[in-house]
């Protein structure tokens, strides 16, 4: 009897912008932009330490949301430069408890943070729609779950290892 593996990699990191043409033009108005966007950073909007607020990293990065003493606590969205998008809950500036990370390649991740880290049951949807559901340990590193390739077919012998979906495929 023969066995095949279904492998399905998982996108844990930041994707780097694509590289474009400007014009000279463009690069006098990205400069100029820069110089008002380093400007707004820090607190922007609202309060920063026992509040809400809108919060602006060195990065470009941007949060908005709830404060405890000057850290992210509470509700929040956080904007990455890159695309990327988390909404959920903080504690002491990390994620923690329920969330959403959007990532700018379509992949969404929608489950359980623990000191900012994918942390027990959770779906990861690809951008090809299929679906992993099931545990992440170590920001998802291992685990064990079912991938959900279309409607009509679900892989139940799955299992991350290093970020990436495995799954035993038995032949019919």
């Amino acid at each position: 009897m023969r066995r095949f593996l279904f492998v399905l990699v998982l996108l844990f990191g930041f994707c780097a912008s694509p590289q474009k043409e400007v014009s000279t033009t463009q690069e006098t108005t990205d400069k100029a932009n820069e110089k008002t966007a380093e400007a707004k950073r820090g607190c922007v909007e609202g309060n920063c330490v026992d509040g809400y607020g809108k919060y602006v990293y060195d990065t470009g990065d941007v949060y908005e949301g709830e404060f405890k003493n000057g850290l992210r606590n509470g509700k929040g969205k956080m904007t990455y430069t890159n695309g990327d998008v988390f909404e959920g809950t903080y504690k002491d500036d990390l994620r923690e408890g329920e969330g959403v990370y959007r990532f700018q390649n379509g992949e969404v991740f929608k489950g359980n943070f623990k000191q900012g880290l994918r942390e027990g049951k959770g779906t990861h949807t690809f951008a090809d729609g299929s679906v992993y559901e099931g545990e992440f340990l170590g920001d998802g590193v291992s685990g064990k779950g079912v991938l959900r390739v279309n409607e009509n077919q679900v892989l139940e012998s799955c299992e991350l290892q290093q970020r990436k979906v495995l799954c035993e495929v038995k032949p019919q």
